[in-house]
């Protein structure tokens, strides 16, 4: 009876050692990235850049009235220079005069200058351009077609400046007693390096 039932029901011997580990299956996907962390403390700064160009403007203050071909200051339309910087400005203005025959002329009172030049163009009978290497020094338009009628007049030019000051455009007249007026309508503007 015992055999019989050892027949059905075998004994079992001892469990044997684990086999070898299989090799590794495959990754799983990447997961979703985790949030950013927090900004670092800034940098030192850095060096200074070389100084950029410089702009500067002015505009008429108030009309003005000569009638001496001795000059006299245009208000409001005065630019200030530096030592040692190269300047080119431009001024424009409204003018008549009280007679046909009577023309107009521009110039600068100005700091001490290493070199200097500036030109006109004035609206006149015909249209007047001339052009000089010292900027106290007039130039002085013929006359207009039409007495107390506005006409426009442009005055640029460059300087280098070796003393620091005021750039102030001057009016007079062409002849003495005659009025020249500059209406409040000027500007201008000077860029330096």
């Amino acid at each position: 009876m015992i055999s019989h039932i050892s027949k059905l029901f075998p004994r079992r011997g001892a469990v044997g050692p684990a086999g070898p580990a299989g090799p590794a299956g495959p990754a799983g996907p990447i997961g979703p990235a985790g949030p950013a962390g927090p900004a670092g403390p800034a940098g030192p700064a850095g060096p200074p850049g070389a100084p950029g160009a410089g702009v500067t403007v002015c505009e008429q203050t108030a009309q003005v009235t000569n009638n001496t071909v001795a000059p006299v200051d245009i208000p409001g339309l005065v630019l200030a220079l530096t030592a040692g910087l190269r300047y080119y400005f431009k001024f424009k203005v409204t003018y008549q005069t009280d007679l046909q025959t009577t023309g107009i002329g521009f110039c600068f009172s100005r700091p001490a200058m290493l070199y200097e030049r500036f030109s006109v163009f004035i609206q006149a009978v015909a249209p007047y351009w001339a052009s000089v290497g010292v900027m106290t020094v007039q130039l002085v338009s013929p006359d207009v077609l039409f007495a107390n009628q506005d006409y426009e007049a442009t005055i640029e030019g460059f300087c280098d400046p070796t003393a620091n000051g005021n750039l102030q455009l001057r009016v007079a007249s062409e002849v003495a007693l005659s009025q020249v007026l500059v209406q409040n309508s000027g500007t201008g503007f000077c860029v330096h390096n």
